[in-house]
């Protein structure tokens, strides 16, 4: 006595409705090297377009070029040339609604309260948490 499965398969046709898709864009400033590498792996991997720089004055210049493609900023505060806070007022003289995050270690020469009256949206402490930061990107975008 033999055993028999038989398995049917039912031919379905799926149509894709033509639907945008667009991966956000995340310009990410840092004078540390290895944690913008290590910031920029981690929100690759999430699916984010990232475009990283070391320094405030050359993604400022990338940014006067390409404000349209950018979708948020995650800069430091404590940067050579040009801090976090005059980064981000010239970003936003640029693009008004541009969610930015300001990732700072301890400091005197601007709270989370001055940050908001910039226009900052969120305000995170050194050292970054990944996790954190994705989720704060995530509720901005």
């Amino acid at each position: 006595m033999e055993n028999t499965i038989t398995i049917a398969f039912k031919r379905v046709s799926l149509s894709l409705y033509a639907c945008e898709f667009r991966v956000e864009t995340i310009l990410l400033v840092d004078d540390e090297p290895i944690l913008v590498q290590m910031l920029h792996n981690g929100l690759a991997r999430l699916g984010y377009h990232v475009l990283s720089f070391t320094t405030s004055t050359e993604a400022l210049a990338y940014f006067t070029d390409h404000a349209d493609t950018i979708d948020l900023v995650v800069t430091d505060m404590s940067m050579p040339l040009m801090a976090g806070d005059v980064f981000s007022q010239r970003l936003l003289m640029l693009k008004p609604d541009l969610p930015i995050i300001l990732c700072t270690g301890f400091s005197e020469a601007i709270d989370e309260q001055r940050a908001r009256l910039i226009g900052i949206r969120e305000f995170i402490m050194k050292p970054v948490v990944p996790r954190n930061l994705a989720q704060t990107i995530r509720t901005l975008l």
